[in-house]
C-alpha cells in the first residue's frame, strides 16, 4: 500500500515481470512477519545480531545447515497480507522488472476495505497538519 498515492499495488516475487530472477529468493524468504518455525530450528541457525535484514539471515543459515524451508501457498481468491510504504521510509518500495516501485494501481482487496476507509482518513489528516505531502495528486483507485 503507498501512502502517498494512498493505492494499493500488486506484487508476487513468483512472477517474472515483478521480479527479476535472482532477487526472487530474497522476496520470497526474506519477510520474517510470516515465520513459523520451531524452537529446535531456531537453536540450529538463530536470528543473526545485526540492524537489518536478520531475517534473510535466518533463513540462510537455515537452509545452510540442510534444514529444509518451505513455502505455504495461499488461495489464488484471498489478500494475504499488506506492506504500507510512506513517502519516508528506507525500504525503496517494491520492486518491478527495470524499476523502483510499482505503477500497477489495484482496487483496494475487499479484506482491506473497511481498514482502508479508516485508514485513508487519519492518514490525510495526520499528512495534511505535518505537511508530509500534498494529498491533491492522491485518489483510491476503484473507488
Amino acid at each position: 500500500f503507498d501512502l502517498h498515492k494512498m493505492a494499493f499495488h500488486y506484487m508476487n516475487p513468483l512472477m517474472r515481470e515483478c521480479l527479476p530472477l535472482r532477487e526472487q529468493p530474497a522476496a520470497l524468504y526474506g519477510w520474517g512477519f510470516s515465520y513459523v518455525f520451531t524452537r529446535r530450528a531456531w537453536e540450529m541457525s538463530p536470528f543473526p545480531d545485526v540492524h537489518f535484514a536478520e531475517d534473510a539471515g535466518f533463513v540462510e543459515g537455515l537452509l545452510a545447515c540442510g534444514i529444509p524451508v518451505s513455502l505455504l501457498n495461499k488461495p489464488e481468491d484471498r489478500t494475504l497480507v499488506a506492506h504500507t510504504v510512506h513517502p519516508s521510509s528506507t525500504t525503496g518500495g517494491e520492486v518491478s522488472v527495470g524499476q523502483r516501485g510499482l505503477n500497477n494501481p489495484v482496487e483496494t482487496p475487499i479484506e482491506f476495505d473497511e481498514f482502508y476507509q479508516k485508514m485513508a482518513s487519519s492518514v490525510r489528516s495526520k499528512a495534511n497538519t505535518r505537511g508530509v505531502f500534498n494529498q491533491g495528486t492522491a485518489s483510491r483507485p476503484g473507488g
